[in-house]
């Protein structure tokens, strides 16, 4: 995770922790990031309380600004089956931007040759933990024609 303090002004983040339910699993952590300077980190190397459980695939992190905006770039590195390094970015949403209600188009999903796309659906809003997200999918071929893709 990569965070970028733009302004003139140094600010301390608050960063909480929840499950895929939106559950807190363990207590808030500051960070601080000098004035115009950046923070570079791996989630592992952020402190946990021991028995509060631990991070995993399906956890998200809540990075709130008391002062000035600042920039987030995630970044899930891993190795696949054949040693091979993968990397790809995780996009931080603002939760407090208006919602689209219009279509959302994936260009491009994966599945074989080792490798796979994983969507992960959930509400970009300060919304409650059990706050249920509805929507329809829907797959189609290059040529445009729909598709039935098979779902894990």
């Amino acid at each position: 995770m990569r965070l970028t303090n733009p302004s003139t002004t140094p600010v301390d983040l608050t960063l909480d922790f929840t499950d895929e339910q939106g559950l807190s699993f363990s207590p808030s952590t500051i960070l601080h990031v000098d004035a115009m300077s950046h923070l570079s980190l791996y989630i592992t190397q952020l402190p946990f309380s021991p028995g509060q459980g631990s991070v995993g695939e399906r956890n998200f992190v809540r990075i709130s600004s008391p002062g000035p905006a600042i920039s987030v770039v995630g970044l899930l590195a891993r190795y696949n089956e054949r040693g091979d390094f993968l990397i790809t970015t995780t996009p931080a949403i603002p939760e407090d931007g208006i919602a689209s209600t219009g279509p959302l188009y994936i260009p491009h999903i994966v599945d074989g040759g080792g490798y796979t796309t994983q969507l992960v659906l959930f509400p970009a809003s300060g919304q409650t933990a059990g706050t249920t997200l509805a929507g329809t999918v829907e797959y189609f071929h290059q040529s445009g024609t729909p598709m039935v893709l098979p779902t894990r």
